[in-house]
């Protein structure tokens, strides 16, 4: 939407405009839903065991985890349209560890593989979440800190809006 506002401002306002920013692609751009492992994960989804949050509790994260759907076949491989629920735990995997999915696919390629990818993958989730966890919760306990922040943000947001305000009125000559 924003580039083809863009583009259609562009028209009218070309020598005034900025291009609209470059949007970097991420290495995993879509992580699937644990309980529907065919749809992305989202914060707005009904069921809680669907999404890992950034605040969630390592207890959480291992539940939540531990009971991500996949399959009834045994091992572990990467094959995301045939098994879209193990392929989603490896890209979450992926994700925090840096390694390959097939990489990590091969090492739990054995009989207790989905149980195994699992439990090491919560591992590997809640270990890169742990020093944001703590130091959210450090900073959730400073309503001092917080409420300083709050007001320090809205005067630096009403700044720059009434300059860009002044910018526009400027340029379609409402000013």
């Amino acid at each position: 939407f924003r580039r083809v506002l863009f583009r259609s401002a562009q028209c009218v306002f070309l020598p005034f405009l900025l291009p609209p920013t470059n949007v970097f692609a991420a290495t995993h751009p879509r992580i699937q839903s644990l309980r529907s492992p065919t749809q992305k994960m989202s914060k707005s989804a009904p069921h809680a065991s669907s999404k890992i949050l950034l605040t969630d509790t390592p207890e959480e994260i291992h539940n939540k985890i531990k009971t991500a759907l996949t399959d009834s076949i045994s091992g572990v491989t990467w094959d995301p349209v045939n098994r879209p629920g193990v392929a989603g735990l490896l890209e979450i995997y992926s994700g925090y560890s840096g390694e390959d999915v097939e990489t990590i696919a091969a090492r739990f390629a054995g009989e207790r593989g989905i149980r195994d990818l699992k439990e090491s993958c919560a591992g590997v989730v809640e270990g890169a979440l742990r020093s944001f966890r703590e130091e959210y919760g450090r900073i959730r306990k400073e309503d001092e800190y917080l409420k300083e922040r709050e007001l320090d943000g809205a005067r630096r947001a009403r700044e720059v809006a009434q300059q860009t305000m002044r910018e526009v009125r400027a340029v379609v000559g409402t000013d």
